[in-house]
């Protein structure tokens, strides 16, 4: 069975919720849409406003040099004195090794392009090794990627998808298979130098032996706009894959960066305040 769109007439945004995260201080604050008003909620998977002091909330697997992602005094999203960000460089990431596999997860963060260079961020299922790949099609049981992507293709932002079930661009799986594309026409774009929230949903969905009956799910929204959602993704054939990283990274590039604020990993959905 081939992705289907799932879109709806109306524009849904995601419900502001957050049921909690990894005890963190000064997180940008989702209730009531108040940045940075107190510590981050306890229960949900992971959320940094970059004001704890240090970069140890990540996971120091991605191998670039520590000046590439910076931590740097901005106003940010809300316009706030002292608030902090990270700045992602040419060819630079940021890593989170989440504590467990899920089934279902919605991400959340904040994103200014400084220029031309691209972003990609999301989520994966198969651990760190898997992070990065782009040339292949998994084989259900060992990895699976869902990236919103913004200045990926000129200056759209849009979904890839690499899965077992991918079809659009695959002559060969092993080696030449890029991701699948999902995106409403016309598809948002970026512009530089403004701030853009971005939130993303990803469900693996039952496993199944092959894409029929799959039932993986992923959308993704551009300021509270909602892309999709689209359904029928065949992710995974064996319950042990779920996922399990979070994972940012720029393109190389001579031109400026890219700065992040408040993100936010949940079981719940979450949204824009």
């Amino acid at each position: 069975m081939a992705p289907v769109s799932l879109r709806r007439a109306s524009v849904v945004a995601l419900p502001l919720l957050l049921l909690g995260c990894e005890s963190l201080v000064d997180f940008d604050g989702l209730t009531g849409g108040t940045p940075k008003t107190g510590a981050c909620p306890t229960g949900a998977v992971f959320c940094s406003g970059f004001e704890e002091g240090s970069k140890n909330v990540w996971s120091d697997a991605d191998g670039n040099p520590d000046s590439t992602n910076p931590i740097l005094v901005d106003p940010g999203p809300f316009d706030r004195t002292g608030n902090h960000v990270m700045k992602l460089t040419s060819n630079a990431d940021l890593l989170k090794l989440l504590p467990q596999s899920y089934d279902k997860l919605y991400v959340r963060w904040y994103v200014r392009w400084e220029g031309g260079i691209a972003l990609r961020g999301g989520l994966y299922g198969g651990g760190r090794d898997v992070v990065g790949i782009d040339n292949s099609r998994p084989k259900g049981d060992d990895w699976f990627a869902v990236l919103v992507r913004g200045r990926v293709s000129g200056d759209a932002i849009e979904l890839g998808a690499q899965y077992p079930g991918m079809t659009q661009n695959c002559p060969n799986p092993a080696s030449d298979c890029t991701a699948d594309i999902f995106a409403p026409d016309p598809k948002p774009v970026v512009e530089s130098n403004r701030w853009y929230c971005l939130a993303m949903e990803l469900d693996a969905g039952t496993p199944t032996p092959s894409a029929s009956g799959a039932s993986g799910a992923a959308d993704y929204w551009v300021d509270g706009v909602e892309a999709g959602p689209f359904g029928g993704l065949w992710l995974r054939s064996s319950e042990s894959l779920g996922i399990d990283t979070f994972w940012l990274a720029s393109s190389s590039s001579n031109g400026p960066g890219i700065l992040l604020d408040d993100i936010a990993v949940s079981e719940s959905p979450i949204g824009c305040p």
